[in-house]
């Protein structure tokens, strides 16, 4: 695969036979033709050794891009490839697609869009590396947050810092035994 999409080429959508995605690529490749094949990673969790994998498989299954020049434009070529089925198009002629939907695709691909790995979700900010990221990102520096005292007494508090396990707070001094409190925004449940 090349690192860009060339948007000098005619680009089609190429089916393939089932689960011939691979062998398809590799054969139009051979006949001298551009091919992108779109990937999507996943994780797999191991029940019995309770690790994970990566597994790959295609974002469209039986379907590739293929970029022909202005020069080379021999469909039979391509649909004489080993793995290829046929190329879309509408009443017998192959359909155009764009370049920079193809393009958006690759690039939507590179930037891992459709993994679902942890890799992935930690690089889209879905999901935190530790436990001490996840802390922060839960309860960051400056976050209001409201402490209670039994069912009476509440306090409001302000997260100074924290780690992991622990969390810094500011919190107004109070007597925990007191049925009513100064503390401000207390209310009474009763």
């Amino acid at each position: 695969m090349k690192a860009v999409i060339d948007k000098d080429r005619h680009w089609y959508v190429v089916r393939t036979n089932v689960k011939a995605e691979v062998k398809a690529s590799e054969n139009v490749r051979k006949a001298g033709y551009d091919v992108y094949y779109p990937r999507r990673r996943m994780e797999v969790k191991n029940k019995r050794t309770h690790t994970y994998t990566t597994r790959e498989s295609a974002l469209m299954p039986r379907y590739l891009f293929v970029g022909l020049s202005q020069a080379d434009m021999n469909f039979f070529k391509v649909r004489a490839c080993d793995g290829v089925e046929c190329i879309l198009g509408v009443d017998g002629r192959p359909a155009q697609i764009c370049a920079d939907h193809v393009e958006a695709i690759f690039l939507a691909e590179i930037d891992m869009e459709f993994d679902d790995t942890r890799a992935a979700r930690i690089y889209r900010k879905e999901e935190v590396a530790s436990a001490k990221e996840h802390t922060a990102k839960r309860f960051p520096v400056g976050k209001d947050l409201e402490c209670r005292v039994g069912t009476r007494c509440r306090a409001y508090s302000t997260v100074q810092g924290g780690n992991d396990q622990d969390i810094y707070l500011e919190v107004p001094s109070f007597s925990y035994f007191c049925r009513k409190s100064n503390l401000p925004g207390f209310r009474d449940q009763n």
